[in-house]
This record gives C-alpha cells, structure tokens and sequence, in this order.
C-alpha cells in the first residue's frame, strides 16, 4: 500500500491569522511605499496601521471559518492580493470599476504581452504556493454549535481590538485618510473587491435595457455657402492610441517629436483632457453623446454613437482597424481588422505598423463613388509595454530604448525613449496622411482629425503605463493630444476665421466636445448637435 501523503493540522483560527499577515504585509507594497511618505516614516504609526489592517482582515476571515468555507475564501483572498500585486508593485496600478472594465476588454493580443516572466514567477511565488500550501493543511472542524460560538468570540475580539486601535489613533487615520484617498485605494484586496461590486452593480444593474437611437432627424447639409460650389467631404479621424500632450514638440516638448506636424498649418488644441485613463472607458466615452459628468459605460452600451448619426445622414462611414477593436462603435458601419493581414510590406511577423491602414483608407477613398466619406483610423500608436515593438527600426530617433516589456527593470530614460519612438512614428504617419489628402483636394474638401483616447506613465512618480483612477491620474495620463489639419478650400467652406482660432486652440477642452465638433466638421445636422461644445463654432463668420 502506498504510504499516506503527511499533511499537517493547524488550528483554523492560526490559518485565519497567517492569511491575514501575509495579505497585509507580503502584498501591499504600494500601500506601505505611500503610507510611508505620506506618515512622514512614522515608524509607531506604521506599527499601529499595520496592527489594525490585521485586525480587520482576520475579523472579515473569521465570519468564513467554517467547514467547506474558511478554506475556499481564503484561496479566492489570496489570489485576488497575490495576483494585483504584481501590478500594483510594477507598474504602480490601482485597480478600480474602470479598471476591471479595461481588463475585460482587454483581446488577446494585448493581454499577451503583460505575461512576462517577472509576472509568471511573481505569480508563482505570491499566488501558486500560497494556494499549494492551504490545500496541503488540514483544519480540524468540531461540531456547528461549538464552532460557531468559537468563531463569534473570535471575531468579537477581532472587531473589539480594531475599534480599540482606530479610536487611539483616530486623528490621524482620519488626516491620512482625508487628504491622501489614493492610499486607501491602494489596499489589496479591499479595493479590487470593492471595485468589482461597483462593476458589477454599474453594468448589471441596469433597468432599461432598450436601445436608444439618436439623431433620427441627422441629415447632410448639401447647401453650400452663397457663391461656393459644395464638394463631399473627405476627412480622416485618427484615433490616437495612449498618446500624451506632453510628448508632442509642437505643444513645447524640448524633443523633436513632431518633424512633420511641425511643417503644416494645423489647429493644435493644447490644453485637452480625456474622459477616462484606459481605452475601455475613453473611447465609448468620446465618440457618445454624453459628458464625463453624465457618461457611464452602462448608458453609452444602449445607446448609438455620433458614427451612428453620421452614417444615417448619408455620410459612407468605415472604421479601420490596427489595434484592440472599436469597444462598440463601429457595430452598425463598415469595419474592417487589418492585425492578420500577411499581405502588406507594413506586416511582418503577424504584426503590423500602422501605415497599413492608410494603404487601406485608400481603397475605401478610391473604391467610391465622389460622395462624404469618413473613415476612422484606429492605430496601435504607442500602446505600451511593447514600445521597441511599435515603430519601425528606420523611423527610431531616440537611443537606447527599453527592448522588455518588463518597464521598471530598464532605466526611465530607456523607457522614455522608446515611447518617444511611437511619437515620432505617430507624427510620420499623421504626416503621411495629409501628404494622402492633399492629392484629394481636386475632388473632396479635406480634413484630417487626431485625438487620442487618453496618455501614459513612463516612471514618473513611479507609474507606468495608464489606468490610475481619474481623480489620482497625473497629468500624463489625461492630457491628451489633439491636432486637426483642414484643406484651404474646407477652412473657406467653413469660413473660419484663423485669429480667433489662435485664441480658441489655447482654451482648455475636453472628449466632451469631440461629438459635436466631428458632426459640424462632416456637414452633418441634425438636433442632438450642440454649439457650445464644437470648438470652432464661435470663429465661423
């Protein structure tokens, strides 16, 4: 007979406790790297926080000690803490509704390049054998009765001690907790439970479930201004993907990001904030009728987009896309995926850089009959980590740049510099595009339109990446770019006048005017447009 497996039996309540302390101490170190700036290294207080965290968590732990329970939610606790953590520690990552949200949109082609090794030995060791560990234990279980009556004492005490702790040292848990909320959203695991509850009620929750459709009264204005002859609009929308104002030389970066925009007249909108930090929630955000103030994923899911009004008023509509999708905005118009094409000189590898998709806006330009054309380009851009993997090695200016898509073992400036790359190579591409409309001005009135859905970190403060909740967010994930490049003929149809534009670009803005802005620059009327909000509206004589 094989001999029995040894497995030891610890006491349910020592389980409890080592759960505790190691969620609380092994996997909140974002939580005590703030906590320890912002006490000012208060080492007794430290002491105190850390004693009722425990306090707490064994409480909550304790309600679950029971046969068939205590062991499954401690299992669930600590692969929610171990697996958050390596984001948290890595990148800075706080994990909020939106960010639950941005990971479930999250394709696999993305997803694919966060699984580094650092992330697999991360899990091993924070997650795996943690998990290993409670399965190999063996818990002794009494009867109900007097287990219950155990657990109530346990938890009594638990809540006693904690209450005990925050009333000593009340003033100050209250003064960090007022003016540093970012520290409690850094507490693993209460704030990623927290944030899938509010997930879970914000999309699941919702009681009409109709489809709103908007704009049924959308049509073309096909009258042209008193002596001109009205030519089909041909603009171009650019959806800038993880783009930072702050990188682009033409909004004063001491780097020359930007050679070609820098060569073109263009409206350079300097002062932009997105709606979100992640694609998930900016670009539904963007292209809706509703305001940050007003927006929720649940409202924009059944509701049309300003696309949609654009496409009823006979405007041929496309969406082209080089990156994770439209996130539900080009369900009702063409949509083409360009990221298995094996045919372009642009694709190598399975990859493809994003001049592909102009060599394909052309064919939706030429294939047509001369008629209102808006054709929505969705690049990669400089979607991170994989920065080094988003230009092409010609088009590199900046050296030596981050070749790992783990960002915190290279140097900031390696990061930098390969984000820098995408900028550059984002510049070439906007650049190649008007050079495209430009040979169209015979036949179109011509616009280009970029704007990116939100920024990224690149080690400052410490943060990588984006996705920080929205009141916590620097700079460099909300500041967007936000350029539009109009033919002479299109800036004369439109009669602007260019020195109140001058006034206008430095205005602060936001993707709330985005909707209104892209109808009135595609000749579309319709009642859901609103002037106040198109951000060339008051310099059109």
């Amino acid at each position: 007979m094989r001999p029995k497996m040894y497995r030891p039996i610890i006491n349910r309540f020592l389980l409890v406790a080592f759960v505790a302390l190691y969620i609380v101490a092994v996997c909140n170190n974002l939580f005590w790297t703030k906590f320890w700036d912002y006490s000012q290294q208060d080492v007794s207080f430290a002491i105190i926080t850390g004693l009722f965290l425990f306090s707490v968590l064994c409480a909550f732990i304790g309600s679950f000690s029971y046969k068939y329970l205590l062991k499954p939610i401690a299992i669930l606790l600590v692969i929610i803490a171990g697996s958050t953590s390596y984001f948290s520690d890595t990148f800075g990552t706080i994990i909020d509704s939106n960010m639950i949200e941005n990971v479930l949109a999250t394709e696999q082609s993305e997803a694919r390049e966060l699984i580094t090794t650092g992330l697999v030995w991360h899990l091993i060791l924070y997650t795996v054998l943690p998990v290993l560990l409670l399965l190999w234990t063996r818990i002794n279980f009494g009867t109900f009765k007097k287990i219950y009556f155990q657990n109530v004492a346990f938890v009594t005490v638990a809540i006693l001690f904690a209450t005990l702790i925050f009333w000593s040292s009340f003033s100050s848990f209250v003064s960090i907790a007022r003016n540093h909320r970012d520290l409690q959203m850094s507490l693993i695991p209460t704030q990623p439970l927290f944030a899938l509850s509010q997930y879970v009620a914000r999309n699941f929750a919702v009681k009409d479930k109709s489809f709103v459709q908007i704009g049924l009264d959308a049509t073309l204005v096909s009258k042209p201004p008193l002596g001109q002859k009205r030519k089909p609009k041909l603009t171009i929308m650019v959806l800038g993907e993880t783009a930072r104002a702050k990188s682009f030389s033409i909004n004063g970066y001491e780097r020359n990001t930007n050679p070609e925009l820098k060569k073109l007249k263009l409206f350079n909108f300097e002062n932009v904030k997105s709606c979100g930090t992640a694609t998930a929630v900016s670009v539904p955000c963007m292209f809706s009728q509703f305001t940050k103030s007003n927006y929720s994923s649940a409202k924009a899911k059944y509701s049309e987009n300003v696309l949609d009004v654009i496409n009823r008023a006979g405007v041929h509509t496309v969406w082209i896309n080089n990156n994770s999708g439209s996130k539900g905005q080009a369900n009702r118009i063409i949509y083409i995926d360009l990221r298995k094409n094996t045919v372009s000189k642009h694709c190598i590898n399975g990859r493809c850089f994003d001049e592909v998709l102009v060599d394909e806006m052309a064919k939706y330009v030429n294939g047509q009959d001369v008629k209102d054309t808006l054709i929505i380009l969705h690049p990669l851009g400089s979607h991170g980590p994989s920065y080094y993997k988003r230009v092409p090695q010609p088009i590199k200016k900046f050296f030596p740049e981050c070749e790992i898509d783990e960002l915190n073992k290279c140097t900031q400036q390696e990061v930098i510099n390969g984000y820098d790359n995408t900028i550059v190579y984002t510049d070439h591409f906007l650049g190649k595009i008007v050079r495209y409309l430009k040979t169209k001005e015979t036949s179109y009135d011509t616009t280009m339109v970029y704007l990116s859905d939100h920024g990224e970190s690149t080690g400052e403060l410490g943060l990588y990446l984006h996705g920080l909740p929205y009141a916590f967010a620097p700079d460099e994930q909300i500041h967007v770019p936000f350029v539009v490049w109009m033919s002479k003929a299109m800036i004369q149809q439109k009669k602007i006048d260019l020195e109140c534009m001058q006034r206008v670009v430095k205005k602060p803005i936001s993707h709330d005017n985005f909707f209104h802005t892209l109808l009135q620059l595609v000749d579309v009327s319709t009642s859901v447009y609103d002037s106040k909000l198109d951000v060339f509206h008051q310099c059109q004589n």
